[in-house]
């Protein structure tokens, strides 16, 4: 496979099935491929990502919309707060 922006090697992947030692190749902001670990990808930037969990497609889905917090409430509200979590937190 050749042609992508960024190739994320050697993280930890958790899907819906389990977990696995993989590379993740990325192009144009989204994953384009789950690759074995050391797989040949062509890729203008290379990360190592050894150690390190990552969760393609997973949405962080914990919020605080309206906390409570030291006498006052945050200003969030669910909208602003949704739209957020779906841009990454």
């Amino acid at each position: 496979m050749t042609g992508f922006d960024t190739v994320v090697r050697g993280a930890t992947v958790v899907t819906s099935g389990g977990s696995a030692l993989l590379d993740l190749a990325i192009r144009d902001g989204r994953y384009a491929a789950v690759l074995e670990p050391g797989a040949a990808a062509d890729a203008d930037t290379e990360v190592d990502a050894h150690g390190l969990v990552a969760t393609p497609g997973g949405i962080d889905t914990h919020t605080h919309i309206s906390w409570p917090y030291d006498g006052v409430r945050t200003v969030d509200g669910a909208h602003g707060a949704s739209r957020a979590a779906l841009l990454g937190g």
